[in-house]
Formats: structure tokens, sequence, C-alpha cells
């Protein structure tokens, strides 16, 4: 069949019109889906491990990841007309890895800074921070700088991630993949190893290759490019619920205003034999080895009438199981809010009513 000349440059003409369009709304929809303006509550999802076959990880993705991330630098004049790694080498020294979470210029960096910094982004701006925050008990801090329209990164949900899937980090334009054991618990060595605090979840994300310290201050990616955890000083990955709910209080705040509640427990769900005298596998175990150290004098739990013995159960309603910890619950109320425990004392069920006070 014979296509005239003019038939020939109009199809192509259309062909080229269509490639155009679509590749512009599938490049739009990867901008849109990995760069947030700001916190997003996360999705109810389950915590079930099922093993996944492995993934790979767009270089569309890690483009779009990379313009998000910064560099925590000691304070020194650098030359403007140097690109972004050419200042990273001039600097006299890299203090610390971060990356914006919010359009109005919020970071989350690696420890806290001790020297004058300075914060350099991908595209060569340099900033003086306007604000620093120190986020009690997790070897990270936030920083404010000053601006607009910054390109945020999307805080996915940890939970999401099942045994063997892959995760990645992106440093220095490298990617590095690696894969998921498990959400949890650190391996305890001894019986005081299983002492939780009711103020700190104490869980982790786990990989196989565990992640060296110059990744500190770096997220961990999913295969859809959502921040799932982020990386510590110490070989720690925070889960990002945990970053999430630091964030959340320090936006309304302008500082990390965390609830009170005053006690240490077990998780019965994670103990690996079942305690003395005990039939329940899931709850909070208020312990009695220690009483004088079990519940703290004069905290929210002892004025509750909270007993050494006691077992948590839930809070509002809220199970407390292996999905979500005492610490975990607790963490999604505010200091003043008042909750209703459900609690276990000798063989019988009772309901505590607790007011939560402010951690110090």
């Amino acid at each position: 069949m014979h296509i005239s000349k003019d038939r020939q440059l109009f199809l192509i003409l259309i062909s080229a019109i269509f490639l155009i369009f679509f590749g512009g709304v599938a490049g739009g929809f990867i901008s849109y889906s990995l760069v947030s303006d700001g916190y997003v509550e996360p999705p109810v999802l389950t915590t079930q491990l099922k093993y996944r076959p492995p993934t790979t990880f767009s270089a569309d993705f890690q483009k779009v990841l990379e313009a998000s991330l910064v560099k925590i630098i000691k304070y020194q004049n650098l030359d403007k007309s140097l690109s972004v790694l050419e200042k990273a080498d001039a600097a006299s020294e890299v203090i610390a890895n971060g990356f914006l979470v919010s359009s109005d210029g919020w970071i989350v960096a690696g420890a806290s800074p001790k020297s004058s910094f300075l914060v350099l982004t991908q595209d060569g701006n340099i900033y003086v921070p306007q604000k620093i925050v120190k986020a009690r008990d997790l070897g990270l801090s936030f920083i404010k700088i000053v601006g607009m329209n910054f390109k945020a990164l999307s805080l996915g949900d940890e939970r999401s991630l099942d045994f063997g899937d892959d995760v990645f980090a992106i440093k220095n334009q490298k990617v590095f993949k690696n894969s998921l054991i498990y959400f949890g618990y650190n391996e305890p060595k001894e019986k005081n190893d299983f002492i939780l605090s009711s103020e700190l979840p104490e869980k982790f994300l786990f990989l196989k290759d565990k992640l060296s310290n110059e990744f500190s201050g770096l997220p961990l990616f999913s295969k859809q490019g959502e921040i799932v955890g982020v990386a510590d000083g110490n070989g720690l990955i925070f889960p990002v619920s945990l970053v999430k709910i630091y964030l959340k209080s320090l936006w309304k705040n302008e500082a990390i205003v965390l609830p009170y509640l005053g006690l240490k427990y077990f998780d019965l769900s994670a103990m690996p034999v079942k305690l003395q005298d005990i039939s329940l596998r899931e709850g909070a175990y208020i312990f009695k080895e220690s009483e004088a150290s079990a519940i703290i004098k004069n905290s929210p739990a002892a004025k509750a009438g909270l007993l050494p013995g006691d077992i948590i159960l839930s809070v509002r309603g809220d199970k407390i199981s292996a999905q979500y910890n005492l610490a975990e619950r607790i963490l999604e109320y505010a200091p003043g809010d008042k909750i209703d425990l459900e609690v276990s004392r000798n063989g019988e069920k009772l309901d505590l009513n607790v007011e939560l006070g402010e951690q110090k």
C-alpha cells in the first residue's frame, strides 16, 4: 500500500505530538507522586510480613529524589560559581546529611552540628539555618532554612514494607540497594533488654547489609520513592512513622512536644517465652521485679492508679499488639489528652482514665 509523502509527514507529526504529551504527563506524575509540599498522614496498612520478589529502582525516581537531599557543611565562604559537588568538596567539613520535608524549608538531618554550619542544597544554593531543634532520643536534628517552594520528599509508611522488599539510599549521586529483614526490636541479649519505656517505641528497620555511619541523616526509600526510614550515626534506621510524630509536633508547636505516661513494661508479644503466671500473649505488662522503677513516682501512670503486675491491653480501644506497642499508641496523642486504658489486673478487666503529661 502506497502512502504519499504528505501523509507520511502528517503521521510523523501526530506521533511526535502524542509522545511529547504523554511523556510530559508521565514525567509530571513521577514528580508529583514523589515530591510533597508537607506532612501527609500515613495510610492504614498491614504489618504482616510476606516475601516479595526484588525490584529495580528507577533512574527517574533517583533524579527527582536527589533534588531534596542536602548537605550540612561547616561555615566558611564558598565560591558561588562552583557546582554542588565542588562546593561540598571545597567545604572544610561535611558535618551531616539531610533532606527537605516541607516546601517552606524544614530539613531532617543527622546528629545536631556542634559548630557553626550552612546548608547546601542540590541546586548549589547555600543557606544560613534559621532554627535548629534536636530530636530527643533519635540522634537526628530538625533544621529550618528561609525560603519557599523547596522540593520536599514524600513521607511513606514503613508498615507498607514486607520481608525481602528492596529499599534504597542515595549518596553522592549513587544508589545503594538493600533489602529489608524485619521491622521491630533490637535483638535482646539479656532480660533487662526486654524492658521498654512508655515514651519511646524502640523499633527499627533492619536490613540485609548494615548501613555505615556515612549514611547518617539520609533517608531510606521504598521502591515507590517514598521515605520509609532515616539512618542515624550508630547504624540504626528509625522508622519514618516516628519521624512524622516529631515533625507533626514541631509544625504545630514550633517545638517537639511529646506525651508522657511514665512507666516501664514488657511487650508480651515480643517475649520469647511466656512469663510465669501470665497467660496473655499480647499487651504491655508492668513488671513486678523492681516496683520502684516500673512506675515512675508522681507520673500520670501513678496518678491514674496503675500498679506493677497490671497488663495494659488497649489505649482508647486500640489494641497493644505485635504491630503497635504501648509507646506507639501513646505517641498518637498530645500532652493534656485524657485517654482510657483497658487493663487486666489479676485476671479481671478494668478501665482507667489517664491525663497524659509532657516529656521533659
